[in-house]
C-alpha cells in the first residue's frame, strides 16, 4: 500500500520544494492542496509554481494516481 502525503500550499515555495523531494520516493502518493476558485484555476496556479518541471512527467504521474489535486 502506498503512503499518502498531503501538501497544503503546494503552489508555494515550501510546498513546491517538499513535492520535489517526495516525487523521487517510491510508494508515495502526493495529494496537493491549492487554493483556487475552480479546477482549471487550480491547475494553472500549480503549473505556474512548478513551471520548470517536465510537464509530460507531471501529467503521467497525475494519470498514474501519484498526484491528486484538491
Amino acid at each position: 500500500m502506498a503512503n499518502r502525503v498531503l501538501i497544503t500550499g503546494a503552489n508555494g515555495f515550501l510546498g513546491t520544494q517538499i513535492a520535489r523531494q517526495l516525487i523521487h520516493q517510491p510508494g508515495i502518493k502526493i495529494i496537493a492542496m491549492v487554493r483556487a476558485q475552480n479546477q482549471i484555476s487550480t491547475v494553472r496556479r500549480l503549473k505556474r509554481a512548478w513551471y520548470d518541471w517536465d510537464e509530460l512527467s507531471i501529467l503521467k504521474r497525475f494519470k498514474n494516481g501519484e498526484f491528486k489535486l484538491i
